[in-house]
């Protein structure tokens, strides 16, 4: 096991490793559960795609922070958070996160992953806004980046063909000064 990058209460954050491919990680994308409310899971996940995905942006880390979600408990790593797409010019990234072990559902570790990674990238990478984008139906998302501070902030109407009808993607944005401790 890595050494943690960020420490939580029920989690830690570390660095995303080689050896992560080895377990259930690309098979989250292929469960309709986990990505009912993700772009992913219209066409099916192999551990060669998630690789190729780890090399692209695992490798870029002057635009990706991608981290391993590890429950403290059993050190298993159940979901991954992350920034994307870092613009060190204008301040902001986009936040993503999967939490892909179902058992661990419900228990808050969402809520503490994204807080950390928040935190994180506006008192170490310096940025001023984090923004995501959230299926407007996905009424637990909505509520678990309220909590932690984002603001709604626009509507992308039927911007994502999934499940046999367009969905509107809500945008959420959090400068630094919204964001709740």
């Amino acid at each position: 096991m890595s050494v943690p990058f960020i420490k939580g209460h029920q989690i830690d954050l570390h660095p995303l490793l080689d050896k992560d491919l080895e377990g259930a990680y690309w098979s989250w994308f292929n469960d309709a559960d986990v990505t009912r409310y993700m772009i992913k899971g219209a066409t099916p996940n192999t551990p060669f795609l998630q690789k190729q995905y780890f090399n692209n942006v695992v490798g870029d880390v002057s635009n990706n922070l991608v981290l391993a979600i590890i429950f403290k408990e059993n050190s298993e790593h159940i979901g991954n958070v992350g920034l994307h797409h870092i613009n060190q010019i204008h301040r902001n990234a986009e936040m993503g996160v999967i939490l892909g072990e179902k058992a661990y559902w419900g228990m808050g570790i969402a809520t503490e992953a994204i807080t950390l990674i928040c935190k994180h990238g506006f008192e170490h990478l310096n940025l001023h806004r984090i923004e995501l984008g959230v299926f407007e139906e996905h009424i637990g998302g909505i509520k678990c980046y309220e909590k932690i501070g984002f603001r709604r902030e626009g509507l992308k109407r039927e911007h994502v063909y999934k499940y046999g009808a367009y969905r509107n993607v809500v945008t959420m944005g959090l400068l630094r000064e919204d964001l709740k401790n």
